[in-house]
């Protein structure tokens, strides 16, 4: 399956930042916005990408200096790892195991389409995957019947 066929089901639209905003201002948007990451953005390019685990880590980074005062490339992931409508949902899956992250940005050309979490492609493949055993069920008991009859 791919993810362009569980984008309006799964996908999240995908909010934007300005890199030159401070990690109070980031916080307060996610805060605002059905969102736990955003997508940063200089002259309309993405930059990185800022999530409330960052947000966190920031909190102690900081120490006893405001967090206002802290800029968001100070704690933002800057190499974003993004995937296409045309990728597949399982390995899509297994990149975000394997990089550790839970927000996977997808993109068409230079556009953002959706924003993906982790929990949400979960949650989608447990439903594929209820969909094939109730199936696989179905079809042992029909075939337990044949036999028996």
């Amino acid at each position: 399956m791919l993810l362009q066929d569980i984008l309006g089901e799964a996908g999240r639209r995908a909010f934007t930042i300005e890199e030159d905003r401070n990690i109070e201002e980031a916080a307060k948007l996610m805060a605002d916005l059905p969102t736990s990451s955003l997508l940063v953005i200089r002259s309309k390019k993405t930059t990185g990408i800022i999530t409330e685990h960052d947000i966190v880590r920031a909190f102690k980074k900081a120490g006893q200096r405001p967090i206002s005062e802290m800029s968001i490339p100070e704690v933002m992931t800057n190499k974003v790892i993004v995937a296409t409508p045309q990728d597949d949902l399982d390995s899509s899956i297994a990149l975000m195991l394997k990089a550790d992250i839970r927000h996977l940005p997808v993109i068409r050309g230079e556009e953002i389409v959706a924003m993906l979490h982790l929990c949400d492609l979960a949650h989608y493949k447990v439903e594929i995957l209820s969909s094939e055993v109730r199936y696989l069920e179905d079809y042992v008991r029909d075939l337990h019947g044949a036999i028996t009859d």
